[in-house]
Order: C-alpha cells, then sequence, then structure tokens
C-alpha cells in the first residue's frame, strides 16, 4: 500500500524532470540560431581552421566549418536581412517549447504532446537526409542534425511510458474502489472527422463572422476543439472516467 502511494508523485517528478529537460533544450537549440556568425568565428578560432596559410591541410569537418562561416560572414555584409528567417526558426522553437508548459503542468491530461513531439522527433531523419541531399550538406553534417532527433526522442519516450504507469495504476485503484472505469475511446473515425472536417469547418466559420476579432479568437477556439473534444477523450485516466458505482445487488 505504501508503495503504491509513493509511486505516482515518484513517476510525476521524473516526468515533469525530463520534460523540464527537453524544454531547455527546445529553448537553446533555438535561441542559438540568432548569433550564427558570432558562434561560427568562435567554432572557427577552436578549430584553427580560419588560418590561410594551413587551410589546404585541414580535415574535412574543419574546411566545411570555415566555408560555413565565410558564406555567413558575406550574407551578414551584404544581406543582412537573410538572417530573419534563422530569427523566424527560433522563434519556432521556443514556441514548441511553450507549448509543452501544459505536459509540465499536467502531463497526463496533455500526453498527446508527448506523442506529437515524437513524430516530431521522428521526421527529423527524413527530413534531413532528404533535405540535405538536395541542399548539398556532408551525410556527417546530416548525421549530427539526425542525433538531435533521437537525443529529444528519449525523455519523450520515457516521459509517455511512466505516464501509462500512472494511468493503469489510476484504472486498478478505480476497479479496486468498486467503481466503473470510463467508456472505451471513440472510434477512429469519429477522431479523423473531429481533426479534419469538423475543427476546420467551425474554425472557418468562426473566422468569417469577424475577420478582426478572429485574430484574437480564433488561435483560442481552434485549441478549444482540438484539445476539449477530439483528443482528451482519447485518454484515460481520473478527469476522463465516468465515475459510477455498480449496481446494489437485489436483496432476496
Amino acid at each position: 500500500m505504501n508503495k503504491m502511494n509513493q509511486t505516482p508523485p515518484l513517476l510525476l517528478r521524473r516526468i515533469r524532470w525530463l520534460t523540464g529537460v527537453f524544454i531547455v533544450g527546445l529553448v537553446v537549440s533555438g535561441v542559438t540560431a540568432i548569433p550564427l556568425v558570432a558562434e561560427l568565428n568562435w567554432l572557427s578560432s577552436r578549430t584553427d581552421s580560419g588560418r590561410t596559410e594551413c587551410r589546404d591541410n585541414l580535415p574535412a569537418y574543419a574546411q566545411w566549418i570555415e566555408m560555413i562561416r565565410t558564406a555567413a560572414a558575406k550574407t551578414q555584409q551584404e544581406y543582412p536581412f537573410l538572417f530573419y528567417g534563422t530569427d523566424w526558426l527560433a522563434f519556432g522553437h521556443v514556441v514548441i517549447a511553450v507549448a509543452f508548459l501544459g505536459a509540465l503542468r499536467d502531463p497526463v491530461r496533455n500526453r498527446w504532446l508527448f506523442d506529437f513531439g515524437l513524430v516530431a522527433c521522428a521526421m527529423v531523419i527524413p527530413w534531413a537526409f532528404v533535405f540535405g541531399a538536395v541542399r548539398g550538406i556532408p551525410v556527417w553534417w546530416r548525421l549530427i542534425d539526425c542525433a538531435f532527433g533521437v537525443c529529444g526522442a528519449v525523455p519523450l519516450w520515457w516521459c509517455r511510458r511512466w505516464i501509462k504507469e500512472l494511468e493503469s495504476g489510476e484504472q486498478q485503484e478505480c476497479r479496486s474502489a468498486g467503481f466503473c472505469c470510463s467508456p472505451p475511446a471513440p472510434p477512429t473515425e469519429q477522431l479523423w472527422q473531429n481533426l479534419f472536417w469538423r475543427t476546420p469547418r467551425r474554425f472557418a466559420s468562426a473566422c468569417a463572422r469577424d475577420s478582426c476579432a478572429s485574430f484574437w479568437t480564433a488561435p483560442a477556439l481552434w485549441r478549444f476543439r482540438l484539445t476539449e473534444t477530439a483528443l482528451s477523450r482519447t485518454i484515460p485516466g481520473s478527469r476522463q472516467r465516468l465515475m459510477m458505482r455498480p449496481p446494489a445487488k437485489a436483496e432476496v
């Protein structure tokens, strides 16, 4: 009994700790995309790739770093507005990190965020290899990019596993207390209808009523519809449970 009382808080601490590590990693990887030229200058000085007298004798990775540094310096000098794209790249990382604050606050209810993160980490590998080949990126550099997806998937996978343990423990406590747990999740067809038909239709109708007000209200309506009507129904747990006592036995 003591183990049952200590396990859920311990699992929650582990989940929140790994989620915090993932959030910090997202923020750091995003913010470091802003001062690219300064970072490349520092990296070039650490690898001695900026020395012109020995540039031909440098290893392949140092020559690649020097080529990137030279291109970034010329771009900043002649076309600095192109770095506005990397600023928005940093913004995307920070926004995803802000979204995972919901998982940090209530990981069981927001379990879908971990599924989303795992899918995004899996997409890093084909994305890096396909577009890296198109842009002429070396294979070893593409493997470094893929390592970000692998390293990000590890804490997300553990969090998702521990959340399932929490949910199974809640269901066992529910059954042992004599309660009836929630009915099964809605069919897949209903979930897909909510995601790809009902939600966009209501979202579009809300935007069409007032184009000015929709700038502020449409994102909130979109998030509310997704989380509350489609995805939250598929998450078992104490908040999604239909608490009904079994019918009393008829007296003889």
